[in-house]
């Protein structure tokens, strides 16, 4: 034991290097955001212009008859209380760069903003394309191009939380699950081809903007408030409780 005893005394003396604690230079400073949380609210720009209205988020916290549901937990705020991103984003990324200090913005592209439609029965990124809204992928690619001019390196998630009306009726699933017909997650045999092709029709878009991508944000919270344990603290549509079903959307 006194032969080990330098050792240990040796092992538990502070080093006379000093540690380099500081960020390597490829360290991303930044912060994160999503499209419907940020974007209305814009000061100028018309609501039509500013609201993503084909998402089934909108008709969640719009409509007179969810709105008055007790079940759907909404507060009624308007829209037109948000900050407005989607017309103050120049402003918004000049503050995240010389204010902030930040690097790098996580931002979301709004799949019902660039499909506002039903493309219908298409196989091929190619045959998305043609059905995609020029008036946003040319908002979108304006978008970037100001956070790269901003210093900003954006990290795009796909999917934050908002589905298109065309594959996800909140309301109707909400009143009753089994006649409605568009499922969305609840129905993984038409979501997941459907967000594959939107998946690769961003990429193909805006993949010489944009490096780092995100597919999801928090699914768990997609599951949890949206189809087991909607609450007064969050509910996502379609706001029912249905475990076979939460266990089905989450594998």
């Amino acid at each position: 034991m006194k032969n080990l005893l330098p050792l240990f005394i040796a092992a538990c003396s502070p080093s006379q290097e000093t540690p380099d604690l500081s960020f390597p230079d490829t360290f991303q400073w930044g912060a994160a955001m999503a499209g419907f949380q940020v974007d209305p609210g814009c000061p100028t720009l018309p609501a039509e212009l500013c609201e993503d209205s084909a998402s089934d988020w909108y008709q969640w916290v719009t409509d007179p008859e969810l709105l008055a549901d007790s079940t759907t937990h909404n507060s009624g705020d308007p829209l037109s209380m948000g900050p407005g991103h989607w017309e103050l984003y120049p402003e918004d990324f000049e503050r995240a760069s010389e204010e902030l200090g930040l690097t790098s913005l996580r931002v979301s592209l709004e799949w019902s903003r660039l499909f506002p439609e039903d493309p219908g029965d298409v196989s091929t990124v190619e045959e998305l394309a043609e059905h995609a809204n020029p008036e946003a992928v040319e908002a979108y690619h304006a978008y970037f191009d100001a956070m790269i001019e901003a210093g900003l390196e954006p990290l795009v998630t796909l999917n934050h939380y908002t589905l298109p009306l065309w594959i996800h009726d909140g309301k109707a699933c909400h009143t009753d699950w089994e006649s409605c017909e568009n499922k969305g997650w609840g129905d993984p045999d038409r979501i997941v081809p459907a967000i594959a092709l939107y998946s690769g029709f961003c990429a193909r878009e805006f993949g010489d903007k944009v490096d780092l991508w995100a597919t999801l944000n928090e699914p768990m919270a997609v599951v949890l408030a949206g189809y087991l344990m909607p609450s007064e603290e969050r509910t996502n549509p379609p706001g029912i409780m249905n475990f076979p079903l939460a266990v089905r959307v989450l594998f």
